[in-house]
């Protein structure tokens, strides 16, 4: 492990790139970050730190006091460590990721590990691994079949966390969260593995909430309609039994976390005209609500929460460029803190990853539109900010893109908004149209993104826009897309694509269109709907068969999954053949660029195949790059450099200036 600390936690470690016009090469984008979290230690003492080391993320433990690496662990299995939490001032839980192939990334095994500060104890201590013949009965492990969420760190027992057991099932040979089993809430033992089962959750593929003290509280699910439902547990009675809350909370309540004492409960729900999100407070013994945020245009993308009573304190907004609002709560010392920060760090995004147990002490990841993030100690009571390492330690801010917010009104009257990234120079800039994937509920934020910089950076204008149907403004705008698949949903790219060349930020012979998963319908789709508007178009692990969703892929596995295609989607067939770039080929003018992992089981590889097949029947011009291992997306390296090379120079052939 003292290699890491020769690379990664030296003070300065941020080597900046000379700031000059030549061209950087693509693995400046393509790589994944090397410094991926930093979480102090209750005590403060240590850091446990996540860092990729020879192609795989391990974990480093880092003596505050003289910045050394006294213990780590590297996966006792192939894979990359992805959470870690402190559970007690001497020992950690983290869980692990393995690249399947059929995600867009690495994806979890469900499994739990443990490991000490100083390495030692180092035992998966749940999951499918967990299991030692050779113990007695009262020491053995319990191997289980299936994933966990940890509810509570039970604060008054340093040995045992609360978490909740979903068992899987698996579908042509994948496993899955069985959407029929109902979860068992289990005491755990973070030293030894054993478990004590509490109680089952009476919804199937359920979540479970419990208050300070580690009691179970509430269990939250959804039925195979779509519909959310909520139980309330009593722990002295041991029963269930549905919540009602306050009758002036509108739609449905969310519980979501209680004070300290636990005699205030915070939902969220649904408020205004536009149904946007809002925060609310009730007293669980008079019944009492007092609203602490409601913004009518927009919902939050970001809760953040006290450490110790996970408290809602303050949310980031989904509208623009990073932005705060505080809950009704000023004598929080933790909304103090973070103002103090986001007016330290003026135009970046500022998140807490975590606090000593005193909150004297706090990392804080700090980011922008061309920052990756840099995390920071941050004293509280000196005020005085040190820099740790950055997550993308090549990553020169200076050489990159600045993302600004826009908004335009539709026809219908509609208010969408995006983000348009320009590059050097003077437009206007040939433009790629960047639709997002999802697409319900999913929405673009204003952040660090390397795709969107790597086009910037070869002089490509890049559009972003939430057309309707996305997340961040509320149900009202995510319900118009409902049954809007290829028609206004489509329109809405249509029209933010025309307003960026109206203000002369587009060059209206030059634009091309890319997009994943939805992103890739939306792609084909663009070039169906307006075969005059763009000159090409690249589509990657996009659907392009409506009906198919309904008969192949793994929306279908879950246990609204069908509902949930049937209200976005609709049931009438022929309307979706209509709304399909495969039945349409003929209305198709420009070269198309199909790029398909073989192990997709989202958007399995038959919808490229078969866009594929009748583009060519057609005597269409297209390009197909399938990759064998990768999933939903293209994840390893190699695989980024070939495709994101082949990306660029599909792009330069086709907005390349016209004579």
């Amino acid at each position: 492990m003292r290699k890491i600390a020769s690379f990664a936690f030296v003070l300065g470690l941020l080597c900046l790139q000379a700031v000059g016009a030549e061209t950087l090469p693509l693995e400046y984008f393509i790589k994944h970050g090397d410094n991926q979290n930093v979480k102090i230690s209750p005590d403060g003492e240590y850091f446990a730190v996540r860092v990729r080391q020879e192609g795989q993320v391990v974990l480093a433990f880092i003596r505050r006091k003289d910045m050394k690496v006294t213990g780590g662990a590297r996966p006792l299995n192939d894979g990359d460590i992805l959470e870690v939490t402190w559970v007690n001032d001497e020992r950690v839980v983290y869980t692990l990721t393995k690249d399947f192939g059929y995600a867009d990334q690495p994806s979890s095994t469900g499994e739990l590990y443990g490991v000490n500060r100083d390495s030692s104890r180092h035992e998966i201590i749940f999951g499918q691994g967990a299991i030692n013949e050779r113990a007695s009965k009262l020491q053995r492990k319990k191997r289980t079949i299936g994933d966990h969420e940890i509810i509570s760190l039970m604060p008054d027992d340093e040995k045992y966390i609360l978490i909740t057991v979903y068992p899987w099932k698996v579908v042509n040979g994948y496993a899955y969260t069985n959407p029929d089993a109902l979860p068992e809430v289990v005491r755990l033992n973070v030293y030894d593995g054993r478990q004590r089962p509490l109680e089952r959750l009476p919804l199937p593929a359920s979540r479970a909430i419990a208050d300070n003290e580690g009691e179970l509280r509430f269990n939250i699910g959804r039925n195979k309609e779509g519909k959310t439902q909520i139980k309330s547990y009593d722990p002295d009675e041991k029963t269930w039994s549905d919540f009602t809350a306050a009758t002036d909370l509108s739609g449905t309540v969310y519980p979501m976390a209680f004070n300290q004492d636990s005699n205030l409960l915070y939902v969220s729900s649904t408020q205004g005209e536009q149904k946007t999100d809002a925060i609310s407070r009730i007293n669980v013994e008079t019944g009492t609500v007092e609203t602490l945020y409601h913004e009518p245009a927009h919902d939050y993308f970001q809760r953040y929460s006290h450490p110790l009573s996970q408290e809602p304190v303050f949310v980031r907004t989904s509208a623009g460029k990073a932005s705060y609002d505080y809950l009704k709560n000023p004598n929080s010392k933790l909304a103090r803190l973070h103002r103090t920060l986001v007016n330290a760090f003026k135009g970046q995004a500022v998140e807490i990853t975590s606090l000593t147990e005193d909150l004297s002490e706090a990392v804080i990841f700090v980011h922008s539109d061309t920052n990756p993030g840099e995390f920071f100690l941050f004293n509280t009571e000196t005020n005085k900010a040190s820099f740790i390492m950055a997550a993308n330690s090549w990553v020169d801010p200076r050489r990159l893109r600045p993302s600004e917010p826009f908004s335009l009104n539709t026809d219908d009257g509609l208010t969408l908004h995006g983000f348009i990234t320009k590059p050097e120079g003077e437009g206007p800039f040939p433009m790629v149209v960047l639709p997002h994937g999802g697409p319900h509920g999913v929405l673009d934020v204003w952040g660090y993104d390397s795709e969107i910089q790597l086009l910037a950076h070869h002089g490509y204008a890049v559009l972003q826009v939430n057309f309707r149907g996305s997340g961040g403004y509320g149900n009202r705008f995510l319900e118009a897309g409902h049954l809007e698949w290829g028609g206004k949903m489509q329109d809405d790219v249509t029209t933010a694509t025309r307003w960026a060349v109206e203000q002369g930020i587009a060059d209206a012979q030059r634009l091309c269109i890319f997009g994943g998963s939805y992103g890739g319908y939306a792609a084909l789709m663009g070039v169906v709907r307006e075969p005059d508007l763009y000159r090409c178009a690249i589509g990657l692990a996009g659907v392009y068969d409506l009906p198919l969703m309904f008969d192949k892929g793994d929306i279908l596995i879950g246990r609204s999954g069908e509902a949930y295609l049937k209200q976005v989607l609709g049931e009438d067939r022929q309307l979706m053949k209509e709304r399909s770039p495969v039945h349409q080929v003929d209305k198709i003018q420009v070269p198309v660029l199909l790029v398909h992992g073989g192990e997709d089981r989202r958007v399995p590889i038959a919808h490229g195949e078969a866009m594929r097949d009748a583009l060519k029947q057609a005597n269409k011009s297209v390009e197909w790059m399938a990759f064998e291992r990768e999933g939903h997306g293209v994840y390893q390296e190699e695989n980024r450099a070939k495709f994101y090379g082949r990306l660029l120079e599909f792009l330069g052939e086709h907005t390349a200036p016209q004579s």
